[in-house]
């Protein structure tokens, strides 16, 4: 990958900088560019050093490698939207999980000439968001696992993901609308029962899709 300063100056509106950032990865130059909040997930400072693929996958945790990489692969080939969850070991050898959410930008001609998406860093908040839907859900969890599960099955289906990032993208929509996960769930298995979920690659996010549902 060629090396090129990175940008600086992307924000991360309304976003705690040191938990979630923006980035860019340009095509045709091999240059990635980063938001101050990727830097402080990696344990940097905006300036430190300069992003690149490889500096990326030196900091991917060695079990995580393939996981990591291989969406964003599939993206630059096929155009679609991807999002993953995976490890990564920060500047300071903390273990930290992140999930990254993007989309392919496509050229005048149709090809893939850039990736854009954001990172966030759910090290702290996985276990405490999950640990409070159980705590004030727990009946609602066991009444209605069926129609949850689906929902996942939906999520991992249309963005190639794992259960547990699909659940996390559930319970983080419903607090964002003080919506209860199982009414989110059921709305997204009777969208995709009648084909109104984007089909795989259509360029929506988790974020889109489950927003249009409330």
């Amino acid at each position: 990958m060629a090396t090129q300063t990175a940008d600086d100056d992307r924000r991360d509106d309304g976003l705690d900088q040191h938990r979630t950032g923006s980035f860019r990865y340009d095509v045709p130059s091999e240059t990635w560019h980063w938001s101050p909040g990727i830097f402080h997930i990696y344990g940097f400072e905006p300036g430190d050093v300069v992003p690149t693929t490889d500096l990326m996958r030196r900091h991917v945790h060695p079990e995580d490698t393939d996981l990591a990489f291989s969406i964003g692969d599939r993206a630059l080939r096929s155009g679609e939207s991807f999002s993953s969850h995976f490890r990564i070991v920060d500047n300071e050898q903390r273990v930290r999980e992140v999930i990254a959410v993007g989309h392919s930008v496509l050229g005048d001609e149709g090809g893939v000439t850039a990736l854009e998406g954001h990172v966030v860093d759910i090290t702290d908040a996985e276990a405490t968001l999950v640990q409070e839907q159980v705590t004030l859900a727990v009946d609602d969890f066991r009444d209605h696992r069926a129609v949850i599960e689906q929902a996942k099955g939906v999520l991992v289906q249309l963005f190639s993901i794992d259960p547990d990032t699909a659940f996390l993208a559930l319970a983080r929509m419903s607090q964002a609308r003080n919506v209860k996960v199982r009414y989110l769930a059921e709305e997204l298995v009777e969208a995709a029962g009648r084909d109104a979920t984007p089909t795989k690659g259509a360029g929506s996010e988790i974020t889109d899709v489950l927003a249009r549902l409330t």
